[in-house]
């Protein structure tokens, strides 16, 4: 859908559009549509009201949760809604951010009652993380990572005050007018930046 806006069907064209030149506009259109769906993330967000107390952002290794984190928020901010980031990968071995039996569930879960009910808490040792948290009065925490939407991490938050979000740099685009990459393909990708 987001390919076809932005006029790439396959490979092929974005190679086309490259050579001509004019990759700047792919990527900006590509940024305004992306832009564009992060509003209408803000927007439920905003509809969900008091009542929403977390929001769970999760996707595989290298996927941008903590890019797509930031981003939201920004957008909450200028929407009136103070946040705080708390990454889940802080919780497991620096070696194994997205292992789930790895996590430390017992720490992290303390750590979400105490920042809901208004404490400071220090993470461990990360970074890109302050080293003391503390959430905004009717501030929406924003808990990001490999390991975001895993159920030991909803059952934290709290499943029903917490809007999920998977954030999957998943493509449909071709390679060619015959050849689509399956999705589950891509998704098991892990491409650094």
């Amino acid at each position: 859908q987001q390919s076809a806006a932005v006029g790439i069907r396959c490979a092929g064209d974005l190679n086309a559009s490259i050579q001509a030149g004019e990759v700047l506009q792919v990527v900006q259109l590509s940024e305004a549509l992306h832009m564009k769906k992060l509003m209408e993330v803000v927007d439920a967000i905003a509809q969900r009201g008091a009542g929403l107390r977390a929001a769970c952002i999760g996707g595989p290794p290298c996927a941008g949760t903590l890019t797509f984190a930031a981003q939201l928020k920004s957008q909450l901010m200028a929407a009136g809604i103070p946040s705080t980031l708390l990454c889940t990968d802080v919780y497991c071995p620096a070696d194994t951010p997205e292992a789930a039996d790895a996590f430390d569930l017992q720490q992290f879960g303390k750590h979400v009652r105490h920042l809901l009910s208004g404490k400071e808490v220090a993470p461990p040792g990360s970074p890109l993380a302050p080293p003391r948290l503390t959430l905004p009065d009717r501030g929406l925490l924003l808990v990001h990572g490999a390991l975001g939407l895993h159920p030991s991490v909803l059952g934290a938050v709290g499943a029903t005050q917490c809007f999920r979000v998977c954030v999957a740099p998943v493509t449909r685009i071709c390679l060619d007018e015959l050849t689509l990459l399956p999705p589950v393909w891509l998704s098991n990708l892990c491409l650094k930046r």
